[in-house]
């Protein structure tokens, strides 16, 4: 597990990281429109075209480069996708084609394009509860087999629904009586997670008691992740992120 770990963060790097790796090599992973097909569109669903393809100019796509970026720092590892939904985030991180992404969901839906299919390095799970769990998270971490998955993974990025901070903390603390040592990222803070965030999670980096059990660094990638919803992350270890 990568302990010792820095990485620097600008929106010029982040930026040219986007243009020359990942837009080049996701380029026909997820479907496009050519511009004459947008007026003929018909979304039965409801989601916008934002929604639907997101490795075009959008405000969501700024993540998905994060989770990219991330990767490459990170060579022959684990890395956990927790809500699989259709399938962006898990694609994101197996940018990194070194790595095996774990991605779990609790529902059955289609993943874009077949976008999988793409990829050698990403290993897909539907887990239901287990008996006496309802919790997105409790057909994982009751598992063995999985919950050693992500107590030994470098990386884990946590987006599942309904953002109320219930599902967060309950893998917060996992980590945290676990002795979990890498780098973990969190969507939606911004917005549905603030008052988790800001109030929960900096609360336990003050409080004594919480302190002598992990030793964990907070950082808030508002000015380079999506308007919407933001991304925090949380080292548990020596990793540095620099915000430039």
């Amino acid at each position: 597990m990568s302990d010792s770990l820095k990485i620097n963060i600008s929106e010029k790097i982040l930026s040219d990281f986007d243009k020359n790796q990942f837009r080049p090599k996701y380029e026909g992973v997820f479907f496009t429109l050519e511009e004459g097909e947008r007026t003929q569109f018909l979304n039965p669903d409801g989601r916008s075209l934002e929604e639907l393809f997101p490795f075009q100019d959008t405000d969501a796509h700024l993540y998905y480069r994060i989770l990219g970026y991330f990767s490459t720092f990170l060579n022959n590892k684990i890395l956990v996708d927790i809500g699989t939904r259709r399938g962006y985030s898990a694609c994101s991180l197996a940018f990194n084609e070194s790595n095996t992404v774990y991605t779990y969901n609790n529902t059955e839906e289609v993943i874009e394009n077949d976008a999988f299919s793409k990829f050698n390095n990403i290993k897909p799970f539907v887990l239901h509860p287990v008996d006496g769990d309802d919790t997105p998270l409790g057909n994982i971490l009751s598992r063995e087999e999985h919950a050693n998955i992500v107590l030994s993974s470098d990386l884990i990025f946590m987006d599942t629904d309904p953002h109320s901070g219930a599902h967060e903390e309950q893998l917060l603390c996992f980590l945290i009586e676990n002795k979990y040592k890498g780098i973990t990222l969190w969507d939606d803070i911004n917005v549905q997670l603030n008052n988790w965030w800001n109030e929960t999670v900096l609360n336990y980096m003050e409080d004594p008691t919480w302190r002598a059990l992990w030793d964990a660094t907070c950082y808030n990638l508002k000015e380079y992740s999506w308007s919407a919803g933001g991304t925090g992350v949380i080292c548990f270890g020596e990793q540095e992120i620099v915000l430039e």
